[in-house]
């Protein structure tokens, strides 16, 4: 039963995010529409659950995306499936602690490689121009950092987890 509430759970999220994604950057104005609230709140679940749930949760999100997105299917999902599990090893080994600078690093990190990937792909497919993209890919990396920096900070201000009464 318990495993049953787990997927269903992970499904709901899933849907949440996708919905959160495509409804919340049509409001933006123009520097803030590059926000990748996704990825955002992929990096913060990895860190808060440290549990690989996340990359299948990652993989039906970018799945929905794929679905919604004018991009050839699989482009998202390839990219962000394995960028997702790129960033778990890298929190899981080489960051390993919850702090701002991990989280910083494992964001922009894990941007600059989900980008990587989704360009190489869709190299095959479009022809791009070279300038808008590196501009808006270094929007998005900014936007992204600073959303999952400032919701690191309040995670963990909300949360007992990390305040010293819980280490007794």
């Amino acid at each position: 039963m318990k495993k049953i509430i787990d997927v269903l759970l992970s499904i709901f999220l899933s849907f949440l995010l996708v919905i959160l994604h495509i409804a919340f950057l049509n409001i933006l104005p123009s520097p803030l529409n590059a926000l990748n609230t996704i990825f955002s709140i992929i990096v913060l679940l990895i860190i808060v659950t440290n549990s690989g749930k996340v990359v299948w949760i990652s993989f039906f999100v970018y799945f929905l995306l794929d679905i919604y997105s004018s991009t050839p299917f699989g482009t998202n999902l390839f990219a962000g499936t394995l960028t997702t599990l790129v960033i778990y090893w890298f929190h899981k080994d080489i960051f390993t602690n919850q702090s701002l600078l991990s989280t910083f690093v494992i964001t922009a990190a894990g941007l600059v490689v989900f980008r990587l990937m989704y360009t190489c792909i869709n190299l095959f497919y479009k022809d791009f121009l070279w300038s808008d993209l590196f501009i808006a890919y270094g929007w998005e990396i900014v936007c992204t950092v600073i959303v999952a920096l400032i919701l690191h900070t309040l995670f963990f201000i909300i949360s007992k987890k990390m305040r010293p009464s819980f280490i007794k």
